[in-house]
């Protein structure tokens, strides 16, 4: 059935009819050594179409002749699994290698068992050599260990914390810390892989614009506090509104001036005290 040809059509035909170009002598001298082996063919079928097949080949004896046994079995349907398969992991990694974040998952050794393209790319920001070497290699826990034991006390809480999730001592991990390579804050999380996998995700994010953005309100939030400590101490009435006019705050000397509790004038039109 495989090849297309009843039975008593294959009797007696020599094996190169089928397999073109074959050599028996290494098959058979495997045989002698290993007396069963495994291995893939192309044979030919009926219609002339190729047939990629596993063979297992049994070496036995005929009556005082060496010969073989051989069991065939087609690889259509493996080949197509692996291509399903190709197709799912090539979909795998591009929704990897789309995210903005640096990712890996680890095996409970700190071991890399997958990575995107942003995760790669960090290697350049890896300072020591050796350190760099492990990266590359997939030895994160490694690299990172080597960092901390190198001196850099950032990856102190970074390894004890990273080893902690590894081990299921803890449930998550987030961690911020300066990169030595260019000074940027750099958010680094790690959680156990979804679906019962055993394994752990770590995402690395470059968070210093979120940090120069929260430095930058955090500074306005101080200078609006002094102004308005100085806008309640003054004698003068000082009132503040929003785009449309509707005063927001006021202090004490615009309720002695205009004789408006400071908890009405919010909401109201500045143009009604005018």
């Amino acid at each position: 059935a495989l090849l297309g040809l009843p039975p008593a059509a294959l009797a007696g035909r020599a094996l190169a009819a089928i397999e073109p170009g074959v050599d028996l002598g290494p098959r058979l001298a495997a045989l002698r050594r290993a007396g069963v082996v495994i291995e893939e063919a192309v044979w030919q079928a009926a219609d002339g179409r190729a047939l990629r097949v596993e063979l297992t080949l049994h070496r036995v004896d005929l009556d005082g002749e060496e010969g073989l046994i051989c069991f065939a079995r087609g690889l259509a349907e493996r080949e197509r699994l692996d291509a399903a398969f190709a197709a799912e992991a090539a979909l795998y990694q591009a929704v990897l290698d789309s995210s903005p974040r640096q990712i890996a998952v680890l095996d409970r050794d700190g071991l890399v068992i997958a990575t995107n393209a942003r995760w790669r790319a960090q290697a350049t920001t890896v300072t020591d050599p050796v350190s760099r070497r492990l990266f590359l290699e997939g030895r994160y826990l490694e690299a990172c260990r080597r960092e901390r034991d190198a001196g850099a006390a950032v990856f102190t809480d970074y390894v004890a914390g990273l080893e902690d999730v590894l081990a299921g001592r803890r449930a998550s991990f987030a961690f911020e810390y300066v990169r030595r390579a260019d000074g940027h804050w750099i958010r680094a999380t790690a959680v156990p892989a979804a679906n019962g996998l055993d394994a752990v995700v770590v995402s690395r994010e470059d968070v210093t614009e979120v940090r120069r953005a929260q430095e930058d309100l955090a500074r306005q939030a101080g200078e609006l506090k002094r102004l308005a400590l100085v806008a309640e101490r003054t004698g003068n009435g000082v009132a503040i509104t929003d785009a449309a006019r509707r005063i927001t705050w006021v202090n004490r000397g615009f309720t002695r001036l205009t004789g408006c509790p400071a908890d009405a004038a919010p909401g109201r039109d500045l143009l009604d005290f005018l």
